[in-house]
């Protein structure tokens, strides 16, 4: 099955385009260093959903590792090119489903760093995140530490093997 790999600070960047060659894939991810900081969470998931596209007739499915704050959300010097109530009606008529893995900077990023986002700003990104794996049948899994995501990206696979769809007439 071909994947697609992108990285989102502010920007959204293709790392590598759908291919099934996963050593160039790995080499590509390796290869990503030193990304400015920013989340433009909404904006990265309607790009994602632009490469999507040129893909007919496959099961589609994003997995996003996110802590889910977009910056719009305390910045009021930022906002979306697609805020989230457009970002949410889009993911409807998507067949995309979204595996959301949370991973958690709150208190790193409001305790210790004391930065713009507040405990509201992540109450609200956790249950965005939520509502975009329920709407496309997705699961929303959660990280609080690095070590955690090998674990995590394995249950995430389990989940992909086993996806499947209704349909009737």
């Amino acid at each position: 099955t071909p994947i697609a790999v992108a990285a989102f600070t502010r920007r959204f960047m293709v790392i590598c385009d759908f291919t099934c060659d996963r050593k160039t894939t790995k080499q590509r991810i390796d290869d990503t260093k030193n990304l400015q900081s920013g989340t433009a969470f909404y904006d990265a998931m309607w790009a994602a959903l632009e490469l999507f596209k040129e893909v007919k007739d496959q099961r589609k499915a994003i997995v996003v590792l996110t802590d889910g704050v977009d910056n719009s959300l305390s910045d009021e010097d930022y906002e979306p090119r697609h805020p989230f109530d457009e970002l949410f009606t889009r993911i409807g008529r998507e067949e995309v489903t979204i595996y959301p893995i949370y991973f958690d900077t709150e208190f790193q990023v409001v305790v210790k760093w004391r930065g713009s986002e507040t405990h509201d700003s992540y109450v609200t990104a956790r249950q965005q995140l939520n509502k975009i794996a329920d709407e496309t049948g997705g699961t929303l899994f959660k990280a609080d530490r690095a070590e955690d995501l090998d674990g995590v990206y394995q249950r995430v696979a389990s989940e992909l093997q086993t996806l499947y769809s209704v349909s009737y007439n």
